[in-house]
């Protein structure tokens, strides 16, 4: 009776959810964080971006502004390295966690790297484009 006593509490034991870990919680909060910054950078995007010609500035005769706010995109630049770089925290503790049995990889941790990666990308790339071309 004590055996089979002990061999359903180790059942028991191995059926049990375990509450999420400190670095579970942690990866959660990165994600979090980095895909928050995603929409204040969109913005800023798109608000430093040259304003199209429209009708009524042709018809009023207004000037628009033909070129980047590169303040703004400076700025904008920041948040993105600041999202690359929680994003690849919460991947290096994915990893980390990946090593013991049962975890898995985080699908979003990779991917609001990627996005950050390619936004700084396209920021360098516009200021190296105004850098050539004045």
């Amino acid at each position: 009776m004590s055996q089979l006593r002990k061999m359903r509490m180790k059942q028991r034991e191995e059926n049990q959810q375990l509450a999420p870990d400190i670095w579970t919680r942690i990866m959660s909060v990165l994600g979090v964080m980095a895909w928050s910054l995603l929409l204040p950078i969109l913005y800023m995007l798109d608000f430093a971006r040259p304003r199209p010609e429209t009708f009524f500035d042709r018809m009023l005769g207004l000037e628009v502004s033909s070129v980047w706010d590169y303040d703004i995109l400076l700025q904008a630049l920041w948040l993105l390295l600041l999202m690359f770089f929680l994003a690849g925290l919460g991947v290096a503790i994915n990893h980390y966690r990946k090593q013991q049995r049962g975890d898995y990889y985080r699908f979003n941790l990779f991917t609001a790297a990627g996005i950050a990666l390619l936004g700084c990308l396209y920021v360098l790339l516009v200021f190296v484009l105004r850098w050539l071309f004045g």
